[in-house]
């Protein structure tokens, strides 16, 4: 049994099957809320009152994000990719360059980001 395959094996970091974060589309948010804020206003509510909603409004608490279709988000994963190799994080590296295979030029809907 490969160590890929043992159960004691450590678990990617980013793994498909149990995403760490998700995106909510705050565009969207908006336009929804012009068609139906009381279901919009009570479904954000919930979740910024248990805590899961990080707007990345605090410096301590920034944040920026990049869809794998996004033109440059390539060279931006294999950058930090390449930093978290030199920190000693292999695993966490490959699983990112795997990431950045996928993104940017290599990405069929690949774009110029909004």
């Amino acid at each position: 049994m490969s160590e890929q395959e043992s159960p004691t094996a450590k678990a990617p970091r980013l793994d498909p099957e149990n995403p760490k974060y998700a995106l909510i589309k705050l565009d969207r948010v908006r336009e929804l809320r012009r068609s139906d804020p009381e279901t919009v206003f009570a479904a954000l509510s919930a979740l910024e009152a248990l805590g899961v909603i990080d707007y990345g409004v605090k410096a301590e608490d920034e944040f920026f994000v990049l869809r794998l279709r996004d033109a440059w988000s390539d060279d931006a994963l294999y950058r930090y990719s390449l930093s978290a190799r030199y920190a000693g994080e292999s695993d966490y590296a490959r699983q990112v360059e795997e990431l950045a295979d996928r993104a940017g030029i290599n990405h069929p809907n690949c774009k110029k980001p909004d």
